[in-house]
């Protein structure tokens, strides 16, 4: 469930970025900032991915139930 969140996250981060609907109307402040964070919304996942012990946590954590 959360890679789908990042996934959908990422992007809608590409989608502002580009000025793409809904976000055609983003100020060109918000567009660099958005790009700034797609920087640093990659390093995280990269890091992530190189990193078992994140994703065993997220299946692990008791917080999350299935029914």
């Amino acid at each position: 469930m959360s890679a789908r969140i990042y996934i959908e996250l990422q992007a809608m981060l590409i989608k502002a970025s580009k000025k793409q609907a809904p976000f055609q109307n983003l100020d060109y402040n918000l567009v660099h900032a958005v790009e700034a964070s797609i920087k640093k919304f990659k390093e995280y996942i990269d890091f992530i991915k190189s990193n078992d012990i994140y994703f065993l946590a997220t299946l692990l954590d008791p917080r999350v139930k299935t029914q």
